[in-house]
């Protein structure tokens, strides 16, 4: 598994990076709530299909969460944009810095999101679980 390179993120010290790091190593976080709950009662919706669709994701979780009839919710909920991006801030090239820690990064995570995916593909009911897969492949 990726290990935390001393020294990668400068910014911040090494502690404090990795602590931040561990954060988004999400397979743990889910092996411990296994632990306590049955994999029938946990929804998992990822973020990035929530933004692309909120609408999809509350008819999803209303589903999971055992509504038969959402229609006594407000239309707009379901449907409300969410806020935007500035899209006055021209996109710009990365710096050779910015690059390195971007890769340092994709480095850390690679790993960890592949047993993610293994994780959930052994543990978790397809019908509550909402993620493109194949993105951490």
């Amino acid at each position: 598994m990726a290990e935390f390179t001393p020294g990668t993120f400068s910014a911040q010290s090494d502690d404090q990076a990795r602590g931040f790091l561990r954060r988004g190593v999400y397979v743990e976080q889910l092996e411990e709530l296994f632990k306590f709950h049955r994999a029938e009662d946990i929804f998992i919706y990822q973020s990035e299909l929530l933004f692309a669709n909120s609408a999809l994701f509350f008819k999803r979780l209303f589903k999971f969460l055992g509504f038969k009839d959402t229609r006594g919710c407000k239309k707009q909920a379901l449907s409300a944009p969410l806020p935007r991006k500035n899209t006055k801030t021209p996109k710009r090239d990365l710096e050779p810095d910015e690059r390195d820690a971007l890769r340092a990064l994709q480095d850390f995570y690679t790993p960890w999101n592949r047993q993610l995916g293994q994780f959930i593909a052994a543990n978790v009911n397809p019908s509550s679980t909402f993620l493109n897969l194949s993105m951490w492949e």
